[in-house]
């Protein structure tokens, strides 16, 4: 159960006039939605089963963070730091994680349907059974990532780096790979700019 209220964080929010230190606080299944957190410190925080959906968390530090179960639907996730965090089982359909640092999540079978991921750090990132249609990894670095199980239908994998990546082409299914995507055997695709791949193909 939650330290604090939705209430007092807001009341904190307006005396602070912006980002706020909430590291290893118990925030877990509080009502955070919509409100601008921007740049604020969760470090080791327990933010599961919270409803993030719509807040502003551009920027602020979720290292070492539990997320298990938490709502963060469309998001706002740029150039957040989730290092380690514990996003099984999240939902962040929509959200924006534009240079986001995910390196060593645990996000098996989170929910990143038609999410923005490009230039995302998810290297060594558990993604094993998670839903990433649809879902844009434009640049993103998977070195070493687990996508075992994962749907990659409709993602945008132009320019990813697959390299050493645990997942098996049959799973690329109408994803969009270009020249400088790096396959899991650390070759570039060869196929035209953009081509997608059918599922004929597999």
């Amino acid at each position: 159960m939650a330290e604090i209220t939705r209430k007092e964080i807001i009341l904190a929010l307006m005396a602070s006039g912006g980002s706020l230190r909430l590291a290893g606080i118990d925030l877990s299944e509080l009502n955070l939605s919509f409100l601008d957190l921007h740049s604020s410190n969760f470090y080791r925080s327990n933010l599961s089963g919270a409803n993030l959906s719509g807040a502003n968390l551009n920027g602020a530090n979720l290292d070492d963070a539990n997320l298990y179960r938490a709502n963060l639907s469309e998001c706002q996730l740029s150039a957040a730091v989730l290092r380690g965090a514990d996003m099984r089982r999240s939902i962040l359909r929509g959200a924006d994680l534009f240079g986001a640092d995910l390196s060593g999540a645990q996000m098996s079978a989170a929910v990143l349907r038609g999410a923005i991921l490009r230039r995302v750090d998810l290297r060594r990132a558990d993604l094993s059974g998670t839903d990433l249609s649809g879902a844009n990894l434009d640049g993103a670095n998977l070195r070493g990532a687990s996508l075992r199980g994962a749907s990659l239908r409709g993602t945008d994998l132009r320019g990813a780096n697959l390299s050493e990546a645990a997942v098996n082409l049959s799973q690329i299914v109408q994803a969009m790979l270009d020249e400088n995507t790096i396959m899991p055997d650390e070759s570039n695709y060869t196929s035209p700019s953009g081509q997608i791949l059918e599922e004929s193909s597999q």
